[in-house]
Parts: structure tokens; sequence; C-alpha cells
């Protein structure tokens, strides 16, 4: 009988082990996972995180499973991406290739977020092929992280406190200063110009976590990263909050805490499952916009932008 392994993936002290007796996982050495990964004291991490989720991984024996959706409810999906519903005991989330729209995985999940059943359904020939490669018998850490652990995310934070935001963030001087926008607005841009600055720490360029720990805002580094390419396992302290665009001079301009609330809104993953966690999660927005500085800041496509910066928030 062979020895079922796992591996520890933890974002913004939210902890999911994953457990799987066959096949051997690739992708645990990606770049962008490195910080996130714990092989080894679990069980201290277990006692340390905010919250602690099981994940066993079947891959051998989806071949012939199905979800169970007889009288399920749809109740949220992504079309051509996931589906997820919800019966009597669990939700059930299906995945699929967008491509071809096959069903390649799905999970049965409980209502307390703690016990996650993931199964991979193997294709006729047992081959898999991921951006031109194949496999064959091997799991990809790519696919539970995501969508399945990101979804997963998104829920437990709206009700432990936090959410997932469409940002940049850096750290300076142990500040943390988040960058928002709209595809296209700069956040990639600005965290280039951020990384070429020794007194800077760079955590992500497109998504961030805030959450709340001891009458403070954090922000949380995540391992989804953007154009740029940044992922940088950290954390620190919360100043600010800038919805950023491109101009043709630098401008700071404050924002008052309704205008802060719909913008802060219109960035934030709101694919949660119940209307409880929606009334949570609208909640900590609304008082993160009433005790934290937000601004608009128009900025020049140039590195002066750091300078500028620096010098508003130190003074």
């Amino acid at each position: 009988m062979r020895r079922r392994k796992r591996l520890l993936f933890n974002v913004a002290d939210i902890g999911f082990c994953l457990t799987w007796e066959y096949p051997p996982l690739l992708g645990a050495d990606h770049p962008y996972y490195q910080g996130f990964l714990f092989k080894r004291g679990i069980e201290q991490l277990r006692k340390d995180l905010r919250k602690f989720v099981e994940i066993d991984l079947y891959w051998a024996k989806g071949e012939n499973k199905r979800p169970a959706l007889k009288g399920a409810q749809k109740i949220l999906s992504l079309p051509k991406f996931w589906n997820l519903y919800k019966n009597n005991t669990c939700y059930i989330m299906e995945m699929f290739h967008p491509l071809k729209e096959r069903l390649l995985s799905f999970a049965e999940i409980d209502f307390d977020f703690k016990d996650v059943e993931y199964y991979l359904l193997r294709s006729e020939d047992g081959i898999q092929r991921v951006n031109g490669r194949v496999f064959r018998e091997y799991w990809l850490l790519s696919q539970p992280i995501d969508p399945l652990i990101k979804s997963l995310l998104i829920n437990i934070l709206a009700r432990e406190g936090g959410f997932l935001l469409h940002s940049a963030g850096v750290i300076i001087n142990n500040c943390g200063l988040v960058f928002s926008g709209e595809s296209g607005s700069g956040k990639s841009t600005l965290a280039q110009f951020f990384r070429l600055d020794k007194e800077t720490i760079v955590l992500t360029d497109e998504n961030l976590v805030i959450t709340k720990k001891e009458g403070k805002f954090y922000i949380n580094a995540t391992p989804w990263p953007g154009g740029a390419r940044i992922s940088y396992a950290s954390s620190a302290p919360l100043k600010n909050v800038f919805f950023i665009r491109h101009a043709k001079k630098n401008l700071l301009l404050p924002l008052k805490p309704d205008e802060a609330f719909k913008k802060i809104l219109s960035q934030t993953a709101l694919s949660v499952w119940e209307r409880a966690l929606l009334d949570s999660l609208m909640g900590f927005i609304r008082e993160l916009s009433e005790k934290i500085k937000f601004f608009d800041l128009e900025f020049v496509n140039e590195r002066s932008v750091v300078d500028f910066l620096k010098k508003k928030i130190s003074s």
C-alpha cells in the first residue's frame, strides 16, 4: 500500500493541506509557489493558521466517478471554466477545459470549508496535455490551486475577514501600499518601477489579499501574478490604497470613504457562494474604506513616480 503524501499551501494564513497517494506531483518547484508551500512542520502550522482546509486528491479513482448532481441547485457559474452546485450535504464544483469544454475535475466541499475531495478525471487515453506538453500519470499542482483553492480562499476570507483584490502591492519601511485599477491602468508598470528601488519590496503585480489582525489591516501576497510575473510571499500593515491611471503628470487626490468603497468594490473578487458571506465581505470593505486613507493616483509612465510617492507618504 502506498503511503499518502502531503503538501501545505498557505496564503494569508489560510492553509490548504493537499494529500494524495498516487501518482507523483509536478509543479511544486514553480517559482510562483515556492514561498507559499510547506513540506515539513505542518502540524505546528495547523495550530498557527487562521483556517486549515484538508483537500484529498484522487486521480486514478476519478476516471470512473462523476459528481452526484441529482437534486443539486446551480448557484454560481463562470461559463466554460467552472460551475458550482449545492445539495443537502455539500458544495460541488465542476472544472472544465476552457477550449474543449470537457469536464476535467470536480470537488466536493463541505459547508464549513474544512474538508474537500478533489477528483481529477483522466482523458480516455490516460494522458494529460498542458500547454503542448504531455504528462502520463502525474499530478500538476496548478490543477487544484486554480480555480479550486483560489475560489475556496475567496469564500474563507469573506467568512474570516478579508478579500482578494485586483491590485499590485509593495512594502516600504514596513508599510504596505496598494495600487488598484482596471487591466491596463499600470499595476505591472508601477510594480516594475518599484522593483528597481532598493528600499521597496514588491509583493505582487496583480492579486493581493487584504486581511485584518489585532485591529490592523494587512496586505498579503498571492501566487497569482500578472504580466510582470512578480510574486513574493510576505505581508505588511496596510497604510494607503491608490486607484491608478496613466497621466501627463504625477498627481495625488484624496478620496472620501464612500468614493473609496465604490472603487475598491469594483476591483474585488466577489465570487462568494452565499448571501451571508457577501454581507460579511461588504461590511469588511466598508470598514476598510472608513479607516484607511484612499487616493486617486495619476502618474507619468517613468520612475519619477516612485520618488513622488515616497515623498508623499513620508510627509
